[in-house]
């Protein structure tokens, strides 16, 4: 009897051990281990490329500080980086750093996105006066941080402090949230990381710019991306311009780009498969780069 009571306080045992592993593994599947690895229950597939494991958001409370906001600059959202807009409407005196956070929605729960870089990191020690009833634009690029981020729904959190006096302030966390899309990525993020210059040629006359500069590379493919796809039939006289983008990795990608003498005209942009209409506001930018 006593031999039998042993023998189930040991079969007991293993099974605990065993279901207590089973419970301890909440990994997310990856393209890597998809194979040998369970999904946590409630959270979507591939949710991150490249993670093991999700660490939801600590920030229980946000954009809670009275009269001063914080708001994403209008076309400014790239997989990369973004550039935000503080508005100090009250009678605080603020300051904001250099910190920032990176969360992505996934179910409708915030999780910390995860940095892609190895040991530890920091930021820039200073600070950014935000006195009141000021503006101010902040402009972030995480690329050496989180990498470029995945198509879906995101916020960046940056810590504002109200300053009462010398030595004496409250912390307040201010979010602004964004959403990557697939057309994002494949336009101007990971790809665009990779871009080694972009080749136009003037079909009229044959002249040629090849752009390697990282900021004008940048500006020109933001001009090229406020754009909207149109499944309509354009009849449309013969693209003032060829459009080649080079990676690094070789490939390229080529466009037909037709843009009108009035600026008030939106231009057209085409691929083999697709057609955007590109808006007017981008005008500007290719007379400048296209002179």
């Amino acid at each position: 009897m006593r031999k039998l009571l042993c023998l189930l306080i040991c079969v007991a045992s293993v099974l605990l051990l065993i279901t207590g592993c089973a419970a301890g593994d909440n990994r997310i599947p990856t393209e890597d281990n998809q194979n040998n690895s369970t999904q946590s229950e409630g959270l979507s597939e591939n949710v991150f490329t490249d993670v093991i494991e999700l660490v939801p958001s600590t920030y229980e409370n946000v954009n809670n500080l009275d009269n001063v906001t914080m708001t994403l600059k209008e076309d400014t959202v790239t997989p990369t980086g973004l550039t935000v807009v503080f508005e100090n409407n009250s009678e605080k005196e603020c300051i904001f750093g250099e910190y920032f956070e990176l969360e992505k929605s996934i179910d409708d729960v915030w999780y910390k996105v995860p940095v892609a870089i190895e040991g530890e990191y920091g930021f820039h020690s200073i600070g950014y006066p935000l006195t009141s009833g000021e503006t101010r634009e902040w402009e972030v690029d995480w690329n050496w941080l989180y990498g470029s981020l995945k198509p879906g729904k995101y916020r960046i959190i940056k810590d504002v402090l109200d300053l009462k006096e010398t030595g004496n302030y409250e912390t307040y966390y201010l979010a602004a949230e964004f959403e990557i899309s697939v057309e994002d990525e494949n336009d101007s993020g990971d790809k665009g990381e990779r871009i080694s210059s972009i080749e136009i040629t003037r079909e009229s006359d044959r002249k040629k710019w090849i752009l390697v500069d990282n900021a004008t590379v940048k500006e020109f493919l933001r001009a090229l991306n406020n754009r909207e796809k149109t499944n309509a039939k354009i009849d449309i006289r013969p693209k003032d311009y060829t459009v080649k983008i080079h990676f690094a990795d070789k490939t390229k990608q080529e466009y037909a780009l037709w843009v009108d003498e009035d600026v008030n005209i939106r231009g057209v942009l085409m691929d083999e498969k697709s057609t955007w209409f590109i808006n007017k506001e981008s005008n500007p930018t290719f007379k400048k780069i296209l002179k």
